[in-house]
């Protein structure tokens, strides 16, 4: 939906809704016409594979179930949800996490009371029937026992919908191994004891199983309540829901092991089970130790890499982490864990995620900065980045060949091509954090601006270069200075992305009498802009820009439009200008075009859906959507590198606050990503460059500055300004 705002914000024209809708691949039509080909060519085969029993074959205990391939499908669809990642069903289906967050409650609520009921059911017909726990030498049909057991085969299935909420859940968190290995085990053992044995002995397993089923998702649907009591008994009934289920798997253990000895079970059917139930208890006891043992001893002492395996708490064998990434001693004695199971566990994660495990385990404190460090926590992170990056192809070699694919098939969804709702929560997770305090605490207050500043006077002043850099796209850019007031009253300017405003505002004090449009995704960032200003909330590039509306549209360092969203984006915006207007661009780009933006660090916790793009991909776009470009100017880098260094000093004087407000994670992870892209630009990983395109055919660069071209950004930082920046920097 797109809303244009006037005078103090409030809304006043409703310009346009759209409905985004995202393509249809090839494949779906294809692979659809083969199944049903198939289908046909084998419709036998597939009837008694597919087909459900009737109750009239749920009598006949010698009869089978045919549902082979019901069970198989539903296990084959259940392995395809596992390994799909979230970024993809994301983009698919944009609206799903949203609506699974509203499903979830009453799922819950109807999971808790078909168990309580179910429960209860198999209970009394146990009793009726004279079924005893132990087994039944003489078994007799039940079709009551049968129905509830087809029922209970079919909520097994219905369990895997777990699995789809810890996928689409907000907690930035994986499936675990014991989750989709118990759910699809019961799924299937399930299966066996309804086409094998659907008969008395089967009440015992499902009355356990349902009514600590019962208990678990009354648990849930609590939690869920936000009551504020809750917290404090969540350490008490987790542990006691997994005590729970380890009492089970030893209760049928036992059962498994009687029948087996009275023999009124079918012997491949109970041995399997039995199997299975132990193979449960020793997973559940291993997360049972992990979980709520070893933690709890772990809390000791942060110890440096040199100081464990001194300590021999590391061996030479498991510790390739620390020997092979900081073969210095400075290093080594930085990178500091509080335990060899933590050690151990951003080993595993690494293997995992690869490269993302740096910056992942230090939000999650899986490894910190010694205590002697700390004082100098920059220079520690930089020093981890510089051991990272120089390490780069060697670390690549230590990534398990399926996490490397796994990291490059994610990737090439990265950024490429974000849906509108990637967009919006990009702007949502990155702008609109808890209380503004990040971004009022890292940012200068005279323009609060998010972008390279240009430090062009004599003094470290990140508000100064902010607004210098403002100036000069106002005055050398626009030449505003160079018109006549009457002439500044026909200009007509539109920022898009324009953040808190610090282009427009400046504009609507300095020169009120231009016309001022300004296009943000966010709702908290209108609020910061003057009332002169004509602020729209809307999708940048889903937005109707009109047709020659405006003498410039400025767009400063907006990265979340997506690699093969500019040509789009920018047909629109030569739409919109004038004849003689201009499109003005600033961007941080990369030496070269990426296929995709492949820092899941940062695409997971700062800047969903973000993508850097190259000069040569811009001026490539800009010429297929008919814009011409007339002027492009590499910044010296320095300017970046300052602004960030300003940036994360302001961050770390105020992190207590930071950190309260956002989540100790959160902050952490956007205090080692500060640190990462300093050292990626003194690296000369990417560079700020400023570009500028008018309508194809409408002059050139001496047509639009008869004066010349401006210079700067400076050709360099001033020598005042770097002297005090070098005295300060680390070396």
């Amino acid at each position: 939906m797109c809303i244009s705002y006037n005078v103090s914000g409030k809304q006043s024209v409703v310009l346009k809704t759209t409905t985004p809708c995202s393509s249809i691949h090839a494949v779906g039509p294809i692979a659809g016409a083969l199944a049903v080909a198939v289908a046909s060519r084998y419709y036998h085969v597939a009837k008694n594979l597919f087909e459900f029993p009737t109750f009239e074959e749920m009598k006949d205990v010698t009869s089978s179930t045919p549902m082979l391939g019901f069970t198989f499908s539903v296990t084959l669809l259940y392995a395809i949800l596992l390994v799909i990642s979230k970024d993809s069903i994301v983009n698919k289906l944009p609206w799903l996490p949203a609506a699974a967050k509203a499903i979830q409650p009453t799922y819950n609520s109807l999971q808790a009371t078909f168990n309580v009921w179910h429960a209860a059911a198999v209970l009394f017909c146990a009793l009726h029937s004279g079924y005893s726990f132990w087994g039944n030498t003489n078994p007799e049909w039940n079709p009551t026992m049968g129905m509830l057991y087809w029922l209970y085969f079919l909520n097994k299935i219905v369990d895997c919908a777990d699995t789809v909420f810890i996928k689409l859940s907000d907690k930035k968190k994986s499936v675990s191994k014991l989750h989709w290995m118990h759910h699809m085990g019961q799924i299937w053992l399930a299966y066996f004891v309804l086409n094998i044995c659907p008969m008395g002995d089967c009440w015992g397993p499902q009355f356990i199983n349902s009514s600590i089923h019962a208990a678990m998702y009354s648990w849930y649907l609590m939690s869920a309540s936000k009551i504020p009591a809750l917290p404090h008994f969540a350490k008490m009934v987790k542990p006691c829901l997994t005590a729970m289920q380890m009492t089970q798997f030893l209760v049928l253990m036992v059962h498994n092991s009687q029948a087996i000895r009275l023999g009124t079970v079918p012997i491949e059917l109970s041995v399997g089970s039995l199997a299975w139930m132990v193979f449960l208890f020793a997973m559940f006891g291993n997360f049972w130790v992990q979980a709520y043992t070893v933690e709890n001893k772990n809390n000791g002492p942060w110890e440096s890499g040199s100081e464990m395996i001194t300590s021999g708490k590391v061996s030479a064998k498991k510790s390739w982490s620390l020997q092979f990434l900081w073969n210095d001693a400075k290093a080594m004695d930085i990178f500091c864990f509080r335990s060899a199971k933590d050690l151990m566990q951003w080993k595993q994660l690494f293997e995992r995620r690869g490269l993302v495990a740096f910056g992942m385990g230090y939000a999650k404190k899986m490894w910190d900065v010694s205590e002697t460090e700390k004082e100098n926590l920059d220079d520690a992170l930089y020093t981890v980045s510089r051991r990272m990056y120089g390490n780069l192809r060697a670390l690549k070699k230590r990534i398990p060949y399926t996490t490397g694919m796994s990291w490059w098939l994610q990737c090439r969804k990265r950024g490429v091509k974000p849906a509108r709702e990637v967009r919006d929560r990009a702007a949502s997770d990155h702008y609109n954090l808890s209380s503004q305090v990040l971004w009022d605490a890292m940012l200068d207050q005279e323009t609060k601006t998010y972008t390279c500043g240009m430090f062009a006077g004599t003094e470290l002043d990140l508000g100064k270069a902010q607004q210098a850099k403002v100036d000069y796209y106002i005055d050398e850019i626009m030449k505003l200075k160079y018109k006549t007031p009457e002439e500044r009253a026909g200009y007509s300017v539109l920022d898009v992305g324009s953040g808190w405003g610090s282009i427009v505002n400046r504009l609507a004090t300095k020169y009120p009498e231009v016309s001022i449009s300004a296009l943000t995704h966010s709702p908290e960032q209108i609020k910061e802009y003057n009332p002169r200003v004509n602020a729209i909330l809307a999708d940048m590039v889903d937005h109707d820009y009109g047709e020659n509306l405006y003498d410039c549209v400025i767009m400063i360092e907006v990265e979340h439009v997506g690699r093969n969203n500019y040509g789009h984006l920018l047909k629109k915006i030569r739409k919109s200008l004038k004849e003689t207007g201009i499109y003005v661009m600033q961007s941080l780009n990369t030496p070269r075009t990426m296929p995709f933006f492949p820092d899941a660090f940062i695409d997971t916790y700062i800047f969903p859906g973000g993508y850097l793009p190259s000069v040569t991909l811009l001026s490539e776009a800009a010429e297929t959507a008919g814009l011409k470009l007339i002027h492009t100017n590499e910044w010296d880098k320095v300017h970046y590198e300052i602004t960030f260094e300003l940036w994360r000093r302001r961050f770390d004087a105020k992190y207590p606050e930071i950190a309260n407000a956002i989540g100790e994670e959160a902050a952490r992870a956007f205090r080692i990503y500060l640190a990462f892209t300093q050292y990626t630009l003194e690296a000369g990983g990417f560079a700020p460059h400023t570009m500028i395109f008018n309508r194809r055919g409408q002059g050139g660069v001496s047509s639009y500055f008869p004066r010349g071209v401006p210079g700067v950004p400076p050709p360099g930082v001033p020598k005042e300004v770097l002297a005090k920046w070098l005295s300060s920097k680390r070396l």
